[in-house]
């Protein structure tokens, strides 16, 4: 198919912590690098990662006026060399963006090749576009937990995208591990995807029911996606030598850990970003991931899909939904 030289892109302006000015704007097309592909994008997630970019938050750094979107789904339709990216023209594909080029919020994008995986028929597009961050994050982090695959573990964020992967694959896999939510009917629907042991924090004794449920899977470490006061009341339940692995901070506070955790009961606090994991093992990691990668692709949860076209992201930003609805753009 021929390709445009120019399309419509949404364009980040200017990084504000709480109103970011985005932009839709006419830019040029993309040209591949070598190694890399052009993808025609069918659809691109707005992700609270790609919000944090636009704030200014994000470990990814880019001159402005850039491009947002860290992955997506669509149809390869040119290559730059290497065997990996010529094998791809003409196939759909999910895809990650590496954070050093133009992201998803557009028409056309290019990604290296290796950071693309061919998806199969009858996957739908909104699921491809979410099949690699969240998953590639939730096997990461689960690699990351000291002591090996039958350790115990505590997620916290448990009814969200990457917490409830997390809590389900160690579930299913046998693995011992607590999902900590707040809220009774979260509770309910992580207790119905499967996991046995689940902890309502804001629940008048959570602190007691979860020192209990620690003790009930031998637990020496968690995986923690608020951060804030959270944080810290989960790591005071595990005993002394356990970790925290903190990867993202929805309460929008660092992680508040009681001093004493760390100096007399020898614990301690760890970054997660899968991007670094990535980076070092590059398509060895992907590799590894692949086969259950596929296998969680009917795992993804989207019990509500919001499509919106270019011209809408500037507003969407500024009032995104609820619940565990998502927001889909259509270029």
């Amino acid at each position: 198919m021929s390709v445009p030289h120019a399309m419509r892109a949404v364009r980040l302006i200017a990084t504000d912590p709480t109103s970011p000015r985005v932009e839709v704007r006419e830019v040029v097309v993309p040209t591949p690098a070598p190694g890399e592909v052009l993808v025609r994008v069918h659809a691109a997630p707005i992700h609270p990662d790609d919000v944090l970019f636009c704030r200014g938050r994000h470990g990814f750094r880019r001159p402005l006026p850039t491009t947002p979107g860290l992955e997506g789904a669509g149809t390869v339709v040119a290559a730059h060399g290497g065997l990996i990216a010529r094998g791809l023209v003409g196939r759909r594909v999910a895809f990650l963006s590496d954070g050093e080029r133009e992201g998803s919020w557009a028409p056309y994008v290019a990604v290296p090749a290796w950071r693309c995986l061919p998806v199969w028929p009858g996957l739908d597009d909104a699921r491809a576009a979410l099949l690699l961050l969240a998953p590639c994050t939730a096997l990461g982090l689960l690699d990351a937990v000291p002591g090996g695959p039958r350790a115990g573990i505590v997620v916290t964020a448990a009814s969200g995208v990457i917490g409830g992967l997390v809590a389900r694959i160690a579930a299913q896999s046998g693995r011992p591990v607590v999902a900590v939510v707040e809220g009774e009917a979260r509770a309910a629907r992580v207790r119905a995807s499967g996991v046995p042991h689940v902890v309502d924090l804001s629940a008048p004794d959570g602190d007691a029911v979860l020192r209990r449920e620690v003790r009930a899977v031998r637990a020496h470490a968690v995986i923690d996606a608020v951060g804030g006061e959270v944080a810290g009341r989960v790591l005071a339940a595990l005993p002394d030598g356990a970790v925290l692995i903190h990867h993202r901070t929805l309460s929008g506070d660092a992680p508040r850990v009681d001093p004493d955790d760390l100096v007399y009961r020898g614990k301690t606090v760890s970054g997660f970003w899968v991007e670094d994991r990535l980076r070092r093992d590059g398509l060895r990691a992907r590799m590894r991931w692949l086969p259950r990668i596929r296998a969680l692709s009917e795992d993804l949860v989207i019990d509500a899909v919001h499509r919106i076209g270019l011209d809408d992201v500037p507003a969407a930003l500024d009032d995104l939904p609820g619940g565990r609805g998502r927001l889909l753009i259509a270029p």
